[in-house]
C-alpha cells in the first residue's frame, strides 16, 4: 500500500501540535476499532513475520515463530497486543488466524530446508467446534505440510479441562501436529493437566529468561522448568534470548530451543528467504559463541 500525503507548509510550532493530537487520535481509534482491523484484513497491511527457531545445544536452525503484524501506512507498526485482543472480542480472531498462517504457509514452502512453523492459537478457538478443521483446511489450502506446524496453547486452554478441548487436542495431534504450551509459568495449570494432554514442548516465558543472569530466583525457575520438561519427555524453548550468556546457561541448564534477536529478528517473508540464501540455507548452524553462521556438514532438521 503506497500512501501520498500533499506537501504544507507552516510553523515548527504548528506542525508540532498536529503531530501530537494526530497521534493521540489515532492511537484512541486504533485501540478501539474493529472496522479499520476490518479494512486491514483485506490488504497487505497485515502481514505474517518470522523469528528463528534454533537447536540450543547443536545450534541449528529448526523453524520459525509466525507472528503477526499489523504496518499501517499512517500511524506505522500497530502493537500486536492492541489489534489481536480487538481481533478476539469483535469475532476477527479466525480472519487474522487464517490470513497469517496462509500466508506465512505459502511463504514457507518455498523456502529450503524442511523448517517447522510455530503458530500461536487463542483460548477463544478451542471453544470453537470446527477449530480443527479450520486449521488443516488453512494449511493444506497453502500447500504446507501439516507435520510441520506446531501449535501454541495458552495455559488458560488447559483450565478449562473439558472434553471439547481434549478431543480438539487429539485431533490436532492425530494429524501430525505438535504442541507447546506457551509462557509456561506465568498462568495457573498443574502439573495434573501438563500430565493429562498430550503436549510436547514447554516454552518459558521470556521475562525469565532475560532476568536469570541477574536474578537467582529467575534462574531457578528457568532450571525448573527445564527440568520439569525433561522429567516429562517435553522439549523445553526459551523465548526472549538476547544475549550469549543468556544462551550460555540455557544450553548449561539443558535447554533444546532458542529464539530471540541473538537468532535473529523478526522478518517479513521476502526478508526471511534473503536471509536463508545469503547463508547457504541447507547447511548452516549457528555459531555457539555469537549469532554468527558458520558452515556444518549436516542438513537442517526440523524435529523439535
Amino acid at each position: 500500500m503506497i500512501c501520498r500525503r500533499k506537501a504544507t507548509h507552516s510553523s515548527p510550532r504548528k506542525h508540532a501540535e498536529r503531530v501530537t493530537i494526530g497521534r493521540q487520535a489515532s492511537l484512541t481509534e486504533r485501540q478501539v476499532s474493529a472496522s479499520s482491523l476490518r479494512r486491514a484484513l483485506s490488504t497487505p497491511a497485515i502481514w505474517p513475520a518470522s523469528q528463528p527457531l534454533v537447536d540450543m545445544q547443536s545450534g541449528m536452525l529448526i523453524g520459525f515463530e509466525v507472528l503477526a503484524r499489523w504496518t499501517d501506512c499512517e500511524t506505522g507498526a500497530i502493537s500486536p497486543s492492541e489489534f489481536i485482543s480487538v481481533a478476539e472480542t469483535d469475532d476477527l480472531i479466525n480472519a487474522l488466524t487464517e490470513k497469517i498462517v496462509s500466508e506465512a504457509c505459502r511463504q514457507a514452502r518455498e523456502w529450503p530446508g524442511a523448517f517447522v512453523l510455530a503458530i500461536k492459537l487463542s483460548a477463544a478457538q478451542f471453544r470453537e467446534p470446527h477449530l480443527f478443521e479450520f486449521i488443516r483446511s488453512t494449511v493444506q489450502a497453502a500447500e504446507f505440510p501439516l507435520d510441520r506446524i506446531r501449535v501454541k496453547i495458552a495455559e488458560s486452554v488447559l483450565l478449562d479441562d473439558d472434553e471439547t478441548v481434549r478431543s480438539k487436542i487429539a485431533l490436532l495431534k492425530s494429524a501430525g501436529i505438535s504442541l507447546a504450551l506457551d509462557d509456561f509459568g506465568t498462568g495457573c495449570s498443574s502439573l495434573i493437566q501438563l500430565h493429562r494432554f498430550p503436549l510436547d514442548k514447554l516454552k518459558i516465558e521470556m521475562s525469565f529468561v532475560r532476568s536469570m543472569h541477574d536474578s537467582n530466583d529467575s534462574r531457578k525457575i528457568v532450571a525448573s522448568v527445564i527440568g520439569l520438561g525433561q522429567s516429562l519427555g517435553m522439549a523445553v524453548i526459551a523465548e526472549g534470548v538476547e544475549t550469549e550468556e543468556q544462551a550460555t546457561i540455557l544450553r548449561r541448564l539443558g535447554c533444546d530451543v532458542g529464539q530471540g534477536l541473538l537468532f535473529g529478528k523478526p522478518r517479513n517473508g521476502a526478508q526471511t528467504a534473503a536471509w536463508l540464501k545469503q547463508r547457504s540455507a541447507d547447511r548452516f548452524v549457528f555459531s555457539r559463541h555469537g549469532s554468527a553462521l558458520c558452515q556444518r556438514q549436516q542438513p537442517l532438521r526440523a524435529n523439535v
